[in-house]
């Protein structure tokens, strides 16, 4: 699952999906990719507008991941 959010809220969002880790003990495999995208002009882009924050999140197949995806 991937979210965009402004470039400048990653910290902030990042630090809540560590501190949510945390507290539901979620034994997560996979790294939490970030990566940041420079902002543009393409309508149907999700950096229309603006620089934005890229926040994705995996479990490996057959690893229990409802939990996770829920919260």
């Amino acid at each position: 699952m991937e979210y965009s959010v402004p470039a400048e809220y990653m910290k902030q969002v990042l630090m809540e999906v560590e501190a949510c880790v945390r507290k539901h003990r979620f034994a997560v495999h996979f790294p939490v990719e970030c990566r940041y995208v420079k902002g543009d002009d393409l309508w149907l882009s999700p950096a229309y507008g603006r620089d934005s924050a890229f926040i994705a999140v995996h479990m490996y197949k057959g690893m229990p991941y409802e939990a996770y995806f829920i919260v």
